[in-house]
C-alpha cells in the first residue's frame, strides 16, 4: 500500500468529503501493516501470558514486569529484536497508560 496523501479542499464541504474518504484521525496515524505487526505481537504476548497462568496485568507496574519477562523469554529463544520492539510498542498501542512509563530493561 502507498503512503496516502492528504490533499486539502479551499472550502470545509471539500474537506470534510475528502476526509470521509480518508477515514478517522486515529486510523492515519499508523500504517495499516504496522496495525498488522502490533496485533500479531500483542496477541504472542497474550498468548505467552496465558501459558504461564497469567492474565494481562491492570496496573503499569505489574504490567512492566510482564514486558521485562516476556523480552527476556524472546531473547532466550532466540526471536528478533525487531520482534521485541513490536511487541513494546503493541503495548503503548493498545495500552496508552504504559506510554513511558514502561522502564529500561537495564533497570530490572
Amino acid at each position: 500500500m502507498g503512503k496516502r496523501q492528504i490533499v486539502e479542499g479551499p472550502h470545509q464541504s471539500a474537506r470534510i468529503a475528502r476526509r470521509k474518504t480518508l477515514g478517522s484521525l486515529k486510523s492515519l496515524l499508523i500504517r495499516p501493516a504496522t496495525v498488522v505487526r502490533y496485533e500479531r505481537a500483542f496477541k504472542a504476548f497474550l498468548t505467552y501470558l496465558e501459558g504461564q497462568g497469567e492474565a494481562l496485568a491492570s496496573s503499569i507496574q505489574a504490567l512492566d514486569a510482564q514486558a521485562i519477562e516476556y523480552l527476556n523469554y524472546l531473547w532466550e529463544e532466540g526471536w528478533s529484536l525487531g520482534q521485541a520492539g513490536d511487541t513494546l510498542s503493541a503495548l503503548q498501542h493498545y495500552q496508552p497508560s504504559c506510554r513511558k512509563h514502561l522502564r529500561e530493561p537495564g533497570e530490572c
